[in-house]
């Protein structure tokens, strides 16, 4: 099976039974990250993310679930797999599936991404 496949997959069978934990929020969205997903290899940590929107979408969609890849000696992340639902913590229906791989993003001090840095990489 192609590894995008098996992560869009993995993506849909596993949410339900994922143990998010909310790490920050803002008016617009609450970030959630499942510690248990998390995988390392060597300087980089993979994780599965919630991103839960406080109002829906302009296509409909009230939850993104992301995989995400840290860097953590460089500080840099970037997606791998994305999913959006139209329900609030991916419930409803699956609305569009993107497993193609972002560029690398340098993460900025004092945001989401340096918090989730953080979390992962200590």
């Amino acid at each position: 099976m192609k590894p995008a496949i098996f992560a869009v997959l993995m993506m849909v069978a596993t949410g339900a039974w994922a143990e998010w934990m909310n790490y920050a929020e803002t008016d617009e969205v609450a970030f959630y990250i499942d510690l248990a997903t998390v995988r390392k290899d060597g300087n980089r940590r993979r994780v599965w993310a919630l991103h839960d929107l406080k109002q829906r979408g302009p296509r409909g969609d009230s939850s993104i679930r992301l995989l995400f890849e840290y860097d953590c000696k460089d500080r840099l992340n970037r997606i791998l797999a994305r999913i959006t639902y139209s329900g609030k913590m991916l419930t409803g229906t699956a609305l569009d599936v993107d497993h193609k791989i972002s560029e690398w993003n340098q993460i900025a001090p004092r945001t989401i991404f340096e918090a989730a840095l953080e979390m992962l990489c200590k």
